[in-house]
C-alpha cells in the first residue's frame, strides 16, 4: 500500500471504522470487536480501528526494514496487522544430498511453501 492507499484507508475509516478495520483486518475478531465498540460510541470504535491500522503500517514497516516481530501487538487478533503472515517457514531441506520434508508424513506443501511432489520432479532423487 502506497501513501494513496493509507490516506484512502484514512478517509473511509473516519466516516465508517468497521470498513476500514475489514480492509486492513480481514473478517474476523478485530472486525467483531470494532463493530461493537462503534456501537457503544464513535469514539471507541475510532480508536480501535486508528490503533489496528497503525500497528498494521509499523509492522509492515518493519519487515521490510529487516525487523521481524516476535511479540503479538495487544488487543489486536488477526496475523495479516500482526505480520506474521509474511515470514516465510522453510518447508524442506536437503540432508546428505537427499530431500527431506520438514512436514509429517504425507502432507505435500504448506503455509507458505512452493512444494512439489517427489514423484512430479525426479531430477531431486
Amino acid at each position: 500500500m502506497g501513501a494513496c492507499s493509507a490516506i484512502l484507508l484514512i478517509i473511509i475509516t473516519i466516516f465508517l471504522p468497521p470498513l476500514g478495520v475489514f480492509l486492513v483486518a480481514g473478517c474476523g475478531m478485530d472486525l467483531l470487536l470494532n463493530i461493537i465498540l462503534t456501537l457503544l460510541g464513535y469514539l471507541p470504535g475510532y480508536i480501535h480501528a486508528f490503533y489496528l491500522e497503525w500497528i498494521y503500517y509499523e509492522r509492515k514497516e518493519d519487515i521490510k526494514a529487516g525487523i521481524i516481530p516476535t511479540r503479538r501487538a495487544p488487543l489486536i487478533f488477526s496475523d495479516r496487522v500482526q505480520g506474521f503472515t509474511r515470514i516465510v517457514v522453510p518447508v524442506e531441506r536437503v540432508v546428505e544430498g537427499e530431500r527431506r520434508s520438514l512436514e509429517p508424513e504425507g502432507q505435500v506443501g504448506g503455509y507458505g511453501a512452493t512444494t512439489t511432489v517427489p514423484s512430479a520432479a525426479p531430477e531431486y532423487r
